[in-house]
């Protein structure tokens, strides 16, 4: 690895050193500039080298220095290595003291690599500051900053002095809210070597960066706010956004503890303007434009962009008049432990007339045909540029290119790349006819980075390419399917992490592995590897081989950390990785994991091995790239992998749900089973058993169906991808299902409270696989189900139940187009769902009035249920929520408004689980008045009593009642006067003795009757 580089203009002299040891060392020199800018004119250079005794690296201060206390070296390191050995061993130090302390590295026979010591310092805050953790090392080190959880997993900022001579300097700094961190020191001396560093704690005050103007409107939202429902647009149920208008400034608080906060604002204009939507936030922050969506994967993103805390973020579009959603959400973690920080933001929305024309506003450089080949001849670009340009016809298709260089000596750089064309409202190309690509290549115009053609509104590209070193990169815009016409191209840069070079051998010897047959790279038990999946014009395989050498099995675990596993080469670099364990001869995969691992990092565990030849494939989920250290350990095991329970399974004898032939399972069982092998053309195997629920109660049923995927068992890697289903006794009443619930694709079925007697489980494989399972059948005691009485004379929902595919009957919101069975006034019926295998019946309502109602809605159900009234603005892609509430089994809830304005709404009923509810009944019953406009309970004897009410604009009659009973229902025989005022005396004497009396208003407007 480079120990140290530097570099400058011409006739500058540049000056590299450090101090080094003993050995051999080479010296490199290379021109900096595009190709052709340096010829043997003037291409000289001198070189100058001068040695002197290495300056040693400070010593630590006897009288403020703290000595680490860690013999060195220490194998096994449990004086303050953290949480790798299972238990935690920390130094416990405070603000501003300084440790003197030392790093070391050794050679760990029969592996391969260096063990690395770690030493981890505790530091506990009473209040909110800024920790910066300062180290000067005489070796290239590493330093973090986390939180202390399992597995040293924790990681919250980290420096690295990789690219620096020795006695470097590596500092990392945050802002922290109270509670207890772990302060990390990695470094990478030479094997056999033991290396000092000093080290040094500061805690300051953070500092804010925001104040809200006097005149900004508050956000009103809770913070923290858990189970977010304020304004989370489409990451809430129904989706909500706070109306804001052009000239508003808003100041709001975002956390993200765990989830971010999501802040949705929603602007409506009614003309074609330009939308400014400017945020500063006291964290990092992320900004959007978006055209509303109840599904947060659909919605149209007119502009977006992100920026570090303190740095204004402005998105300006023009856009066709309608409604629009403006977000603001932190883009990292800035809560910890217990304490929960809420930090403040500035968001303003102004509005100004769209420029007129049918032209771009921003600076077009595509010179065609100077720009049509790859090289440094074409135009330099930079991050945050916009630029306009045009794919034209021409005699052979139109590319245009553009150079962009990510400096030397600056961070590396994740680039967001997007091409506006034909497809995105409110950018000039909108409607114009090109589908563009873009591809982005390193500085010798072959080696492909990224590409895209429709990652962004509808056939439009949008790329966001790995984390990228300094250097030069060539853009290519083209358009696909030989399209052609304008386009905006924009690009965004933020700062990553660099990966420190891996620390391991790298056998991925390219192109040779890139194929099972041709894999030349072994590993063996015990082995630490490092290898890249690349990016290219097809997606890049890694092969290994592996030998169990015998005489006895094995059971293999590979651990690939790639993007998610902190501590590890890679991490952050891009590559969500799948690892694959083949047979010898590359025909059949026995073992698959792609994210057994930390986040989404994979982990395979492999069923017991004979001795012999095995192949290890490594790709990236979805074409993802990046680098990655594969680890490989071995168990014995036994290689007799027979089953150890008894076998039920008697084929064909339990092919068909049959009493007299079907196998008994009783509680507690644990069985084996197959679904065998069929020949092409014949129906594939299925596997019946009958479960009895003793008549001791009722009881809730979990199968567990350990079939491919779950280690430990027999079956592990032997094929099967099970799917288990429950029926009644009569075989046709299904009750439950399941596909995956089990580790990887086995599944775990998990049944409602089931009433004693004889149910019906089926083992199938709707996949086409086969292969060996185990069932184990456990019962849980549990409240038995209840049942409601709805009328036989009234009408039937009538859907099917349940129904497993698309609901095309009265899915609403949920389905596209929407669909909804129509209620009216006095509605009442009886209705089914269903929550099983993770799927749930939603039924969905539409009520209209012709005039303002009281209205009644009263529900029972045989399962835990919601039920809500939404409205319609104008459509389901914005509902306002007008009532919402929940029901346990067998309860009666009722949703009650005391005047429903005119128009459309939904009515919304479903269960609020999805699983353990077979089909089972509800009944529903609407009830409409007139509208309740106001009340009062009168105490004491009284005469004269005078109502007021705020008078409605729409001059209806008002009829006021007076009765005996809280709940009494206004009728004629009630009625004690009528008014079209806002007022009404009641001149009778009113006599209360122990009694109350109470009144109520109601309108109507004058033509209309009751219903």
């Amino acid at each position: 690895m480079p120990i140290g580089w530097a570099g400058g203009l011409a006739c500058d002299t540049v000056c590299i050193g450090g101090c080094f040891e003993p050995g051999s060392y080479f010296v490199m020199i290379s021109p900096s500039g595009p190709p052709g800018s340096v010829n043997c004119a003037n291409g000289d250079y001198t070189i100058s080298l001068d040695c002197q005794p290495c300056i040693p690296c400070p010593v630590c201060d006897p009288v403020a220095g703290i000595p680490e206390g860690e013999p060195c070296p220490n194998l096994p390191d449990t004086y303050n290595g953290g949480c790798l050995g299972g238990t935690e061993y920390v130094t416990p130090i405070q603000c501003d003291q300084d440790i003197c302390g030392t790093s070391w590295g050794e050679f760990v026979p029969p592996n391969p690599y260096i063990f690395r010591d770690r030493d981890i310092y505790e530091l506990v805050l009473t209040q909110h500051d800024s920790i910066v953790w300062t180290v000067h090392s005489n070796a290239p080190t590493v330093v973090e900053i986390m939180e202390p959880l399992p597995g040293c997993a924790g990681a919250i900022t980290w420096a690295s002095s990789f690219q620096a001579p020795k006695c470097d300097t590596a500092r990392a700094s945050v802002c922290l809210p109270p509670g207890r961190y772990w302060l990390s020191v990695i470094g990478y001396p030479l094997g056999g070597y033991c290396e000092p560093y000093t080290a040094s704690v500061r805690c300051f005050p953070c500092q804010t960066c925001v104040d809200c103007p006097l005149s900004g409107r508050p956000e009103n939202e809770p913070c923290p706010n858990f189970n977010d429902q304020y304004n989370a647009g489409c990451h809430s149920t129904p989706p909500t956004a706070v109306p804001v208008a052009c000239g508003d400034t808003i100041c709001g608080s975002a956390t993200y503890y765990d989830l971010p906060d999501h802040d949705f604002y929603q602007l409506t204009i009614v003309t074609r303007d330009t939308v400014t939507w400017c945020v500063t936030a006291d964290f990092p922050v992320t900004a959007a434009i978006f055209t509303p969506n109840a599904v947060c994967a659909n919605m149209i993103v007119h502009s977006q962009g992100n920026a570090p805390a303190c740095v204004p973020l402005c998105l300006s579009v023009c856009l066709d008049p309608g409604t629009y959603w403006l977000y603001v959400r932190p883009t990292s973690t800035f809560g910890y432990m217990n304490s929960i920080a809420c930090k403040p933001y500035v968001a303003s929305v102004h509005c100004a007339p769209c420029p007129t024309g049918q032209t771009c506003t921003y600076a077009d450089l595509d010179f065609d045909p100077a720009n049509n080949s790859c090289g440094f001849q074409n135009i330099q670009l930079s991050c945050n540029d916009t630029i306009c340009g045009d794919i034209i016809q021409a005699a052979t298709p139109d590319d245009d290119w553009y150079t962009f260089e990510i400096p030397f000596g600056t961070p590396c750089v994740r680039v967001t790349a997007n091409v506006y064309g034909n497809d995105t409202p409110g950018f000039y190309p909108f409607g114009l006819g090109l589908d563009p690509g873009i591809q982005i290549f390193e500085g010798n115009c072959t080696t492909l980075v990224g590409q895209d053609n429709n990652g962004g509104v509808g056939n439009d590209a949008l790329l966001t390419t790995a984390c990228l070193t300094p250097g030069w990169y060539h853009i290519r815009v083209a358009g696909v399917a030989g399209s052609i016409g304008p386009y905006v191209l924009t690009l965004h840069c933020d700062p990553c992490a660099c990966p420190p070079p891996c620390a391991y051998q790298n056998r991925d010897i390219e192109p040779a592995n890139n194929t099972c047959a041709s894999a030349p790279a072994e590993f063996i038990c015990g082995d630490t590897l490092c290898g890249e999946v690349r990016l290219g014009p097809s997606p890049d395989e890694d092969w290994y081989l592996f030998f169990v050498f015998g005489p006895g099995c094995q059971r293999l675990t590979v651990d690939v950390f790639a993007n998610g596993t902190p501590g590890y080469f890679g991490y952050l670099a891009g590559l969500d990785p799948i690892v694959e364990l083949w047979d010898p001869t590359c025909t059949t995969m026995l073992a698959m994991d792609d994210n057994s691992g930390l986040s989404n990092d994979s982990r395979l565990i492999s069923a017991c091995l004979a001795p012999g030849t095995y192949r290890i494939k490594i790709t990236g989920v979805g074409g993802s790239s990046g680098p990655y250290v594969f680890a490989a350990h071995c168990d014995d095991c036994p290689c007799n992998g027979a089953c150890p329970y008894p076998t039920l399974d008697v084929d064909p004898t339990n092919d068909f749900c049959d009493p007299a032939t079907t196998p008994m399972l009783f509680c507690a069982d644990t069985t084996c089973g197959e679904i065998i092998y069929t020949q092409p053309g014949m129906p594939f195997d299925r596997d019946w058993y009958q479960i009895t629920v003793p008549p001791t109660g009722c009881f809730a049923l979990t199968v567990d169906c350990f079939g491919d995927d779950t280690p430990a068992y027999a079956t592990f890697g032997q094929g099967l991808d099970p799917t288990l289903w429950l029926y009644a006794a009569d075989c046709a009443t299904l009750l439950e299902f399941d596909y995956d619930s089990g580790i990887g694709n086995d599944s775990k079925l998990s049944s409602g409270c089931l009433a004693p007697g004889v149910y019906n489980l089926l083992v199938e494989s709707t996949t086409g696989s086969n292969g060996p399972y185990i069932l184990a059948i456990s019962c849980k005691q549990c409240q038995c189900p209840c049942t409601i009485s709805c009328d036989p004379g009234l009408p039937v929902e009538g859907e099917v139940c349940p129904n497993l595919g698309a609901d095309v009957f009265n899915g609403g919101c949920l389905t596209s187009p929407p669909t909804f069975q129509p209620i009216l006034c006095a509605s009442r019926f009886c209705g089914t769902s269903f929550a099983m295998g993770g799927l749930r019946d939603t039924d969905w309502f539409q009520f209209t009035l012709a005039s303002a109602r009281r209205i009644r809605w009263i529900v029972s159900a045989e399962f835990p249920f919601e039920f809500a009234i939404y409205k319609p603005n104008p459509n389901c892609s914005s509902l306002q929520t007008i009532r919402y509430g929940t029901g346990q089994a067998c309860e009666t809830k009722q949703h009650i408004v005391k005047c429903l304005s005119a128009g459309t709404y939904y009515f919304y009923l479903a269960p609020t689980v999805t699983t353990g509810v077979p089909c089972s009944a509800y009944s529903s019953h609407v009830q409409c008045g007139k509208c309740l406009i106001t009340d009062l309970v009168i105490h004491l004897a009284a005469s004269s009593i005078k109502l007021n009410w705020e008078p409605d604009g729409t001059d209806p009659v008002y009829t006021v009642h007076r009765g005996t009973r809280e709940d009494f229902e206004p009728t004629d025989a009630t009625a004690i006067g009528t008014t079209t005022e806002g007022v009404f005396i009641d001149q009778d004497v009113v006599l209360t003795g122990a009694e109350k009396c109470f009144y109520l208003v109601t309108m109507d407007a004058p033509s209309d009757l009751e219903p």
